[in-house]
């Protein structure tokens, strides 16, 4: 296209005042290479003078080693002007005053000002460009590298497409799942058919979420084995669009087969655990208020006070006792009661034991506690049966009234046992009140104490007052004592004789 003239009478003032505002530098060059005007924007750029430019050759303003090649260059524009960028497939630099080098950007366009053809340069400097690219080059470098060594399978998925493809996979794909990228390029439904049928519908829930994820999918791979396989999702958005999903996904079999060892280790140490606790509670409580049967026997028949029905009646009220206690026990057993329920535990054994007792008297229980940790509820349970056990067989009560609750300021419990008996006088000496010091050692074991308040024939009013926390100390009494008949035949036939009607008279 040939150069058209300029004209008109405003075109000299218009021309240099845009020529001065421009952003970038401008020179005005004439066929011979020759300079004939350069805006202050030159200045800035290449360090020279622009009074002094004029009537140099061009080639003053770039590296020696492109001089020569830029002289034939200029020729054959001469010959064919047009307007184009410079050296499109050239790097191209400037060189200042000082000698320094910089990248520089150049735009060509003929015209014919006064008659002359002149071309039109303008220059500008790409060096922060350049390098923001370098950067982003050398990081994209840097991030193929890693990809393409990288153990862990690297991926991004087109979310535009339907059904989603792939746009990168790394090509650890192929030693992982014996196929190459550009397989899975070809097919979008190649990895879907890989993954187990089960976990297809999680990984297209997971991609189409737009959320991040993390999810584990297993898959066949080359040996037709199933992997576990954990995949870390990124989602791409363009404004609030879903265009991409990057990913990371490694082979995490191992570690899941590591983590069910350890589950089925754990468990079966919690098993055996377990066992050591059932045998310890069965130990304990169970066996222990059997064994109180066998006394109760024993000391009927050599203690000629007793008579042969009140031994019943006791021996009845401890089966009794024993029969609630395995109920209740068996019952959570079954429901797997924990730590977080224990006050449930306490008040279904309390009222068990309750509802399996003889007739008389009718309880009426209020059992109102927060969460107790089993061993806690089990102490409390002891004591609360103790203090039962003790109306069933002395205050031949027709009602009785059972209170398990927190204090008012929330820093202690309180356990009430009332009835309305037979009674009797706490002044009174009693050899054989046995039961009595029974309560409060155990009160006292759980860091509390007993009160008692009885009158002859207007029964009686016992109440354990025992801090939030039992501090459940170990004991040397009655428990220990059970420990070691239990285990040597002389110390129990003996014991029955020492305790006398214990039980019996423990009021």
């Amino acid at each position: 296209m040939a150069p058209q003239p300029t004209r008109g009478p405003l075109s000299d003032s218009v021309f240099k005042a845009l020529l001065e505002a421009a952003p970038d530098g401008i020179l005005l060059v004439d066929k011979r290479g020759s300079i004939v005007l350069a805006n202050a924007q030159i200045e800035e750029l290449f360090g020279h003078d622009r009074e002094e430019l004029i009537g140099h050759r061009v080639e003053l303003l770039m590296p020696e080693r492109f001089r020569s090649m830029h002289v034939s260059h200029r020729d054959v524009y001469a010959s064919q002007p047009e307007t184009r960028p410079m050296g499109s497939k050239f790097d191209l630099w400037g060189l200042r005053q000082d000698g320094t080098e910089f990248p520089v950007e150049i735009s060509l366009s003929p015209s014919v000002i006064d008659g002359s053809t002149l071309t039109t340069a303008v220059i500008r400097d790409v060096t922060e460009r350049r390098r923001i690219e370098d950067t982003l080059r050398l990081s994209e470098e840097r991030y193929r590298l890693l990809a393409e060594h990288a153990q862990d399978l690297i991926f991004r998925l087109d979310m535009t497409e339907t059904p989603p493809c792939f746009e990168y996979i790394s090509p650890s794909v192929t030693t992982a799942l014996g196929r190459t990228p550009e397989e899975f390029y070809a097919d979008p439904e190649l990895f879907p058919g890989l993954i187990h049928p089960g976990d297809r519908d999680l990984w297209h829930d997971a991609i189409a979420s737009g959320e991040e994820r993390i999810i584990t999918l297993r898959e066949y791979w080359p040996d037709g084995e199933l992997r576990w396989c954990e995949h870390k999702l990124v989602p791409i958005r363009n404004g609030t669009t879903l265009v991409a999903v990057e990913g990371i996904s490694r082979n995490v079999t191992e570690r899941r087969e590591a983590e069910e060892e350890q589950r089925r280790v754990v468990a079966d140490i919690e098993k055996q655990l377990e066992r050591e606790r059932i045998a310890h509670d069965l130990h304990d409580d169970i066996i222990q208020s059997t064994y109180a049967v066998g006394l109760a026997f024993h000391a009927a028949r050599n203690n000629p006070d007793v008579t042969k029905e009140a031994a019943l009646d006791r021996a009845t009220a401890d089966l009794n006792a024993v029969i609630a206690d395995l109920r209740a026990y068996m019952e959570r057993l079954s429901t797997g009661t924990g730590a977080t329920v224990a006050d449930e535990v306490l008040r279904v054994r309390i009222e068990t034991l309750l509802a399996s007792g003889p007739g008389r008297p009718q309880w009426t229980a209020e059992i109102e506690l927060p969460s107790l940790r089993p061993e806690e509820g089990r102490q409390l349970y002891l004591l609360a049966k103790e203090m039962i056990s003790n109306v069933w067989r002395h205050a031949n009560a027709e009602n009785a009234w059972l209170t398990l609750d927190e204090t008012s300021d929330g820093g202690s419990m309180r356990l009430v046992v009332r009835d309305d008996g037979i009674g009797f006088d706490t002044n009174a000496e009693h050899p054989n009140n046995f039961g009595l010091r029974g309560l409060d050692r155990r009160a006292s074991d759980l860091g509390g104490a007993v009160t008692i308040d009885s009158t002859s024939g207007k029964g009686s009013r016992i109440e354990a007052q025992l801090p939030r926390y039992p501090v459940t100390r170990s004991t040397n009494g009655l428990d220990d004592w059970e420990d070691a008949g239990s285990e040597n035949g002389q110390q129990a036939s003996e014991a029955p004789e020492r305790q006398t009607a214990d039980r019996g008279s423990s009021r």
